[in-house]
This record gives C-alpha cells, sequence and structure tokens, in this order.
C-alpha cells in the first residue's frame, strides 16, 4: 500500500488484543526492511525514523470481537459456561462485566476492525503515524 512521494514509502500496521503486549524482535528483517514495531515507546520511535521515507507505522489494539474466539464452540464464553455451570448468554455477560463492561453495550464486529485497518492504511489518515486506535466498545476505561 502507498506509494509515497517518490514511488517509496509504505504502512505498517499491527494488530494487537487489548490483554496482550508486543513481543520484542530483531532490529531489522532478513532483507533490511526496518523490523515491526513492538511496543508503544517503539512505535513512537519507528515513526519518527521512518517518516521521511513516507512509511507509517500504527497498530490497532483490539478488545472483544464477535467472532469464533468468543462465540465459538470451544470459544470464551462457552467455555466460561462450562466452568461457571452457566448458559452461554450469561457466561458472556459475566466475562465482559468482570472486564468493567461495554460502554457501547456490544462487541465490536469484524467488520468494524476492518474498516479501521482501511482507514489507517488510506491516504484520508496520511499523516497519522505512531498511534495505537483502541476499538474495544469502551472496554477500556481509561484515555
Amino acid at each position: 500500500m502507498g506509494g509515497g512521494r517518490h514511488g517509496r514509502g509504505g504502512i505498517a500496521a499491527r494488530l494487537r488484543r487489548v490483554a496482550c503486549a508486543g513481543r520484542e524482535g530483531r532490529r531489522h528483517s532478513r532483507r533490511g526492511r526496518p523490523r515491526e514495531p513492538s511496543g508503544p515507546q517503539d512505535l513512537v520511535e519507528h515513526a519518527d525514523a521512518h517518516g521521511g521515507l513516507d512509511i507509517r507505522f500504527n497498530t490497532i489494539s483490539r478488545g472483544p470481537v464477535a467472532t469464533d474466539l468468543w462465540f465459538g464452540s470451544d470459544g470464551v464464553a462457552a467455555t466460561a459456561a462450562r466452568d461457571m455451570h452457566v448458559d452461554f448468554d450469561t457466561a458472556k455477560d459475566r466475562v465482559v462485566e468482570s472486564q468493567g463492561g461495554f460502554s457501547t453495550v456490544r462487541f465490536t464486529q469484524p467488520r468494524e476492525v476492518a474498516d479501521l485497518v482501511v482507514l489507517l492504511a488510506s491516504d484520508r489518515a496520511g499523516n497519522v503515524t505512531g498511534s495505537d486506535s483502541l476499538i474495544d466498545g469502551g472496554l477500556v476505561k481509561t484515555l
């Protein structure tokens, strides 16, 4: 993606779960390209170091998304229901409430995550770099 000002450039995006921290990596890949940022400070440093090449670095931290990971027969809700000896919906509600609950009162839909990826990769967000976008329905209660 991206062509940059001089036929170079691009976007480095990383999807992360809210509960997961980034992992440390090598300084450079085998092809000499910058390695993927591993945490918030690393993200900012990458954005600063490579901005002149018209490369943008952003992450998307996602909370619970309405996928099989949560709603599948072996997903979080089904596993919690078995462990708690309650029905699926009760378990799902209890797990979410134990984390503080959604401000939007619903799970993020996969399409919403995809839309955010497309937005950040587009020219409409051409000056967005070194940022982490949180998409979690308000589960994390801090700014």
